[in-house]
């Protein structure tokens, strides 16, 4: 077989079907390549906009919680009973309120009294931290002059009361002023390497779709990578020893910073795959939360997001392998044809001319 279409094909009649056949290939491929650049800058673009819906849509379900809890937290501190911090007053409506939080990132309660001494402690696991004393916490020096139903939320700190201990929490306080005069102050948390569980992790992309929560400073306080917690992934990327590093340090800088979404695709250190160089797209919304400003941020690995392409590879090559292999068969079935005609010319050219 493999003979005769090279016999076939190498005879002078046949060129023409060689150079069309050529052409065919060099724009079948041209088409492929076209096409499949296009088709992955679309995809990516894709990508992209569905993770900014997960991090719009993330960062107004952190405010909604954020906000209720000041709401409740306010309202709290405003039972009658509670002012004169009795604890064991105060005991059954502090499980009662922990109880209402329950399955949500609320790590637990404290009732501490004006001297900084926690009076009554509760967390999920159960009661904690009677007798820690938080005079050098922040919200506890905002509350010595707050007024009544005010609310603080502070910066992250890590914990250092019950279970949470070690892991970085957000305090939300509020006073508790009786006879008009400080008396203590309530004192909620809620955990940041829980706030995205059950509301964003369902929504993402792929199983190595991470989710990050980074304040203004470009240090992170909730993502994947256990080493990265804590660490201000701007000087971590400047001194990372990667071609461009103090680069790409200002350009994610320059997203934290900012107070509107975007996207971007960059090359970073994957942490889940020893560090190796990745394009990542990447997509950001910001989080006002009190007097700070976070940023939830999505990134998804390029080339996980491009396992979606497979199919339309797999169609475009088919394609052109079919009309690659349709043209050779016709070609070769013309050239039979032609063939034919020749010898039969022949042939009666050689009857016509009669017995020499």
């Amino acid at each position: 077989m493999h003979s005769k279409v090279l016999r076939l094909l190498s005879r002078p009649y046949n060129n023409i079907f060689v150079l069309t056949g050529a052409l065919i290939i060099i724009f079948a491929g041209a088409v492929y390549f076209i096409f499949n650049k296009e088709a992955t800058r679309s995809l990516n673009e894709q990508m992209l906009h569905r993770e900014q819906i997960m991090a719009r849509s993330g960062a107004i379900s952190v405010g909604v919680f954020v906000q209720s809890l000041s709401d409740q937290i306010s309202a709290f501190s405003l039972i009658s009973h509670i002012h004169p911090l009795d604890p064991v007053d105060a005991q059954n409506d502090l499980e009662l309120f922990l109880r209402g939080w329950k399955n949500t990132p609320l790590s637990g309660l404290i009732l501490v009294d004006r001297n900084g001494l926690v009076r009554y402690g509760l967390d999920r696991e159960g009661k904690t931290g009677v007798g820690i004393n938080v005079q050098e916490r922040e919200y506890f020096n905002w509350a010595k002059t707050a007024d009544e139903g005010d609310v603080f939320i502070g910066a992250p700190i890590q914990s250092k009361i019950g279970f949470a201990t070690g892991r970085f929490i957000v305090p939300v306080a509020s006073p508790l002023i009786y006879n008009g005069r400080f008396n203590g102050v309530i004192v909620s948390s809620f955990l940041l390497d829980e706030l995205t569980v059950g509301k964003i992790d369902p929504l993402k992309i792929t199983d190595r779709t991470a989710i990050y929560l980074v304040d203004e400073g470009g240090v992170i306080y909730s993502g994947p990578a256990r080493e990265l917690v804590g660490v201000n992934y701007q000087d971590y990327i400047s001194k990372s020893g990667i071609v461009g590093g103090k680069k790409v340090a200002e350009i994610l800088g320059s997203a934290m910073r900012s107070a509107s979404e975007g996207k971007l695709t960059i090359a970073l250190p994957d942490e889940t795959n020893n560090n190796l160089l990745t394009p990542f797209l990447i997509s950001y919304s910001p989080i006002n939360i009190g007097d700070y400003n976070w940023m939830l941020v999505i990134a998804t690995p390029q080339k996980d997001a491009l396992v979606f392409m497979a199919p339309f590879y797999f169609r475009s090559l088919g394609l052109t392998g079919l009309a690659f292999l349709g043209f050779l068969i016709i070609a070769i079935r013309i050239s039979k044809i032609k063939g034919y005609m020749e010898g039969s010319e022949e042939e009666h050219k050689i009857h016509a001319a009669g017995p020499k």
